[in-house]
């Protein structure tokens, strides 16, 4: 709370408050992270069909409902599907007698071989870049041709995702600070808009919901679950502020060369400590299979890290540093 934070446990989104609801409360935007899909496992047939974001579903939540207490999925007029061009004719059925009335496939792939196209309205190689509502209800979408990156709306009151998770997404009010200052009724309304963060750096070229490189399951590390996070302040500030969420062409990727060393002189060869390992019996009652390093070891290897001179310093290219002779230290900065 000395920071500014209130955390609420025990709260259930979808059931116990609405994101909508939250931005009526006078908050400026609100970033929805849910996770995977395996926490509705969890649901029982009295808790209903609850959705985290209003009209967002996955397409395994229709492809459940009903069996083993799973809640029914209840649905009405115009629904998406989103990511998999080779549903069973199954679930269209079941989308049709939840209450579907027109159902659209958006895939970038053409290869539809299992359902009968009379039955689906197909859009190829076109994504979701915004999302709209009224009050907790889906109201449409902005499609975006990922050819020509063009823009068009599109009417919508259901979303079903064929991921493993539904994106993350920062909600906000259709109006932006500068509409309400000088409109202070516009406040009041309860229309919103969500976007998705910007896309990792390696990946800063794609567009839309669930593209090329998305996370559509759980991450696959902390660390990117914390960079994640990060994108995802960065966006919400740019949403807030009218600020283009596309990265420079520049943007830092895996694939960038930071630093071109690739050896230095004068430093002397030491040899890695390789890990110690347990053994297969040791492993069999228990115990961790890296056994560790002890302190002279741990020393040892730090020294070696620290004098290798790769990674540690960038080159100064005003000094003009030549790698054949050893640098001096205004030469070479850490």
């Amino acid at each position: 709370e000395q920071m500014g934070v209130k955390l609420e446990t025990g709260q259930w989104v979808g059931r116990d408050f609405t994101v909508p609801e939250l931005l009526t409360q006078g908050y400026q935007a609100v970033f929805l992270a849910v996770g995977g899909w395996d926490s509705r496992l969890a649901r029982t047939s009295g808790q209903g069909d609850i959705s985290p974001a209003p009209g967002c579903r996955l397409l395994i939540d229709l492809a459940k409902a009903g069996s083993n207490g799973y809640p029914e999925v209840k649905l009405n007029g115009h629904v998406i599907i989103v990511g998999n061009p080779n549903l069973s004719p199954q679930l269209i059925t079941r989308c049709k007698a939840a209450g579907a009335e027109r159902i659209t496939l958006l895939v970038n792939d053409a290869a539809m071989r299992t359902i009968d196209v009379k039955q689906v309205d197909t859009r190829i190689n076109v994504g979701i870049s915004r999302l709209f509502g009224e009050e907790n209800c889906l109201t449409g979408v902005e499609l975006v041709d990922l050819t020509a990156q063009t823009t068009e709306r599109m009417d919508a009151n259901h979303l079903l995702f064929a991921a493993g998770r539904i994106p993350e997404l920062v909600f906000a009010p259709l109006q932006t600070p500068s509409t309400v200052a000088e409109n202070p009724s516009a406040a009041a309304t309860t229309g919103w808009q969500a976007i998705a963060p910007y896309k990792q750096p390696a990946y800063h070229t794609e567009t839309g919901l669930m593209a090329n490189g998305d996370t559509l399951t759980d991450f696959s590390a902390a660390i990117k679950a914390i960079a994640a996070g990060r994108r995802a302040a960065v966006s919400v500030h740019k949403l807030l502020y009218d600020i283009s969420l596309d990265l420079p062409d520049n943007v830092v990727t895996p694939d960038t060369t930071v630093q071109n060393v690739d050896h230095v002189e004068r430093v002397p060869v030491r040899l890695r400590q390789i890990m110690p390992l347990a053994g297969d019996q040791e492993t069999a009652m228990g115990q961790e299979l890296e056994k560790g390093f002890t302190r002279d070891v741990a020393h040892a290897e730090a020294k070696r890290c620290l004098r290798c001179g790769l990674i540690c310093y960038q080159r100064d290219i005003k000094a003009q540093v030549s790698l054949q002779k050893a640098p001096s230290k205004n030469q070479l900065a850490v």
